[in-house]
């Protein structure tokens, strides 16, 4: 190997180097997390075992002013890790993957569109039919 080589290598392998340090330094670790990131409150299940919809769409609004990305938003929409949720995040998430704000407030809005005791299924039906006739229109 010449020595142009083996700079390029060296510069490669820094290179890579920082960008795993930098990946790795900017994901939280669960013991650096704050007491107040730790005690926020997920929906809680009603009852019947079941989020509903008020409790979804408080914990819509602390995403949003936290400026969630979809890793969080996920795990705190569906935290009983529900299948059916799950698929309609995932239908909202499609259209609005770089702008997870957009999504949160068509969420947001389904919340709204039913009534709070209704489950957060139902108020994701509302929001995907709503996301589905405003990303139709231009068809």
């Amino acid at each position: 190997m010449n020595n142009p080589q083996i700079i390029f290598f060296i510069a490669l392998g820094l290179a890579i180097a920082v960008f795993f340090w930098a990946v790795m330094k900017r994901r939280p670790s669960n013991s650096k997390r704050s007491q107040k990131t730790q005690t926020q409150r997920s929906p809680q299940p009603s009852g019947s075992g079941k989020i509903t919809a008020k409790a979804l769409l408080d914990e819509v609004i602390a995403l949003q002013k936290r400026n969630a990305q979809w890793g969080d938003i996920l795990k705190a929409l569906n935290p009983t890790e529900d299948r059916q949720t799950l698929e309609l995040l995932y239908a909202l998430r499609g259209p609005h993957m770089f702008t997870p704000h957009t999504a949160l407030g068509v969420i947001e809005s389904g919340c709204r569109s039913v009534q709070p005791t209704a489950s957060a299924v139902e108020a994701l039906k509302v929001a995907l039919e709503s996301m589905n006739k405003v990303v139709r229109y231009g068809d």
